[in-house]
């Protein structure tokens, strides 16, 4: 078992490596594009590769693949998220230990939520504020909301019709996990609530 431990170990490390790799060259590459819209969507590829290199460096200091704490898995990767997408991101969360193959697919879910907040909250080039609340409801349902203070959503939105590909992402993880996403209605900017129906292990074994 700890030869194991040690394998996926290496295996991780080698991923964030080349996923970190992958990230500086979109960067390098995104200096020398004049033309916004392409400079937008290699910031947004730019954005996924460092918060998955980010957290399989985490997976790789692990002793084992067992349970992880949801909340200090974002706190970790918030920083990531919200610097290469210019925001301003905030965490509230309890802690919530889950299995680590859906806390995989949440870390991909918030980001993917944090990433649209900020494409289309943007006001005049400015700074969007996000906060990425998790809330346990006892211990077989997880609500989870991203919130930000941008420039709201455009009248007569339906999430159901969207098709940008961060929301799409968002709801082939969802449909997986049996979850559901709404729109929460707020005084400005946007907010997003996901409603999961999951398992809460009590501690990380």
């Amino acid at each position: 078992m700890a030869e194991q431990a040690r394998e996926r170990g290496e295996v991780d490390h080698r991923i964030a490596n080349g996923l970190q790799l992958a990230a500086s060259m979109l960067a390098m590459k995104r200096r020398e594009v004049a033309d916004s819209e392409a400079r937008a969507a290699l910031v947004e590829a730019e954005t996924r590769l460092k918060a998955m290199s980010r957290f399989h460096m985490h997976l790789a200091r692990l002793n084992d693949r067992g349970p992880l704490d949801l909340g200090a898995l974002l706190d970790e990767l918030g920083s990531v998220m919200g610097s290469a997408a210019g925001t301003v991101l905030s965490l509230r969360s309890r802690p919530v230990v889950v299995r680590a193959s859906v806390a995989i697919k949440l870390v991909v879910l918030v980001n993917e939520l944090v990433l649209n907040a900020a494409k289309h909250g943007r006001e005049d080039g400015g700074k969007v504020n996000i906060v990425v609340s998790i809330l346990p409801v006892g211990a077989r349902r997880l609500m989870l909301s991203v919130m930000d203070d941008g420039a709201g959503l455009p009248e007569g939105f339906d999430i159901a019709s969207c098709n940008g590909m961060g929301l799409k992402i968002v709801q082939a993880i969802l449909e997986e996990l049996d979850g559901t996403i709404g729109v929460i209605p707020t005084d400005r900017g946007a907010c997003f609530r996901v409603d999961l129906p999951l398992e809460m292990i009590p501690r990380i074994a």
